[in-house]
């Protein structure tokens, strides 16, 4: 029978079911109760995660950060595979918004086109106005959704800044889910601190200027891959990542693996 791909998610659930992982793993008693308290391993894991640097796809953390995945699937007695994969790596270099006197740091969003270092000068006025550069707001991962994503779409703004809207204040891009097909004007995302004052500027038509500017660096990356043999079926827990610009690492199939370790 073939593979069947699942994502993280399902892997995690599946493995730390104690129905699911009795299922798929030999039984030992680890515990009095023939269960073993999970915190531990997990808190290792994301300590180790989070210690080693910045995760971004085709960089030196990001392939640390596999080998170290394939490690800790080793140390269960399973069989880690690599899945290489090359691209051209986004690098951000001036990204900011300025006005009035002000100037807010930004990421661009990576499946939309770039200013280049001269960047962009023109009115800040909400969506759908007449104004050069145009202001929006999304939770993360919908910049392709809604208003955004309309706007995106209809070309009307030669840029956008984005107030970027998460449980907490702060700065929360979204995901390039088009990095292979990018669309639409230069996006800066910025934290959600700035809402107020970039309403106000944007409803006096403030002159401002937005830059993009990136650099694009050929790299080389890979996923990790574990097959694991099943009573009816094989599941495949993969590390795949967005092969674009900011993938992120797989810490919940790496918590994942730590609990079905846990289980032997």
């Amino acid at each position: 029978m073939g593979a069947m791909l699942i994502d993280r998610r399902d892997w995690l659930l599946m493995v730390a079911a104690s129905t699911g992982a009795r299922g798929a793993f030999p039984q030992r008693v680890t515990a009095q109760n023939g269960t073993r308290d999970l915190h531990a391993p997990i808190t290792r894991i994301i300590t180790d995660y989070s210690q080693q640097g910045f995760h971004r796809t085709g960089t030196k953390v990001d392939r640390a950060s596999g080998k170290w995945l394939c490690h800790q699937i080793d140390r269960i007695g399973l069989a880690a595979a690599r899945e290489s994969f090359s691209l051209n790596r986004v690098d951000p270099a001036t990204n900011v918004f300025i006005a009035a006197g002000r100037r807010l740091e930004g990421v661009p969003l990576f499946d939309s086109e770039f200013t280049g270092p001269t960047g962009i000068r023109g009115r800040l006025g909400p969506l759908q106005s007449d104004a050069e550069i145009g202001l929006a707001d999304t939770v993360p991962n919908q910049a392709a959704e809604g208003p955004l994503g309309e706007a995106r779409r209809m070309n009307r703004h030669r840029a956008i800044v984005c107030i970027t809207r998460g449980e907490k204040p702060g700065l929360c891009p979204s995901n390039a889910d088009s990095f292979l097909q990018p669309f639409g004007p230069p996006v800066l995302q910025v934290s959600s601190e700035h809402s107020s004052w970039l309403t106000e500027q944007s409803q006096v038509g403030v002159d401002a200027q937005l830059t993009c500017d990136v650099k694009r660096t050929p790299a080389a990356a890979f996923n990790v891959v574990v097959t694991i043999a099943g009573p009816t079926r094989r599941c495949r827990p993969s590390s795949s990542r967005h092969r674009g610009a900011a993938g992120t690492r797989v810490l919940a199939s790496a918590a994942a693996v730590s609990c079905a370790g846990s289980r032997q």
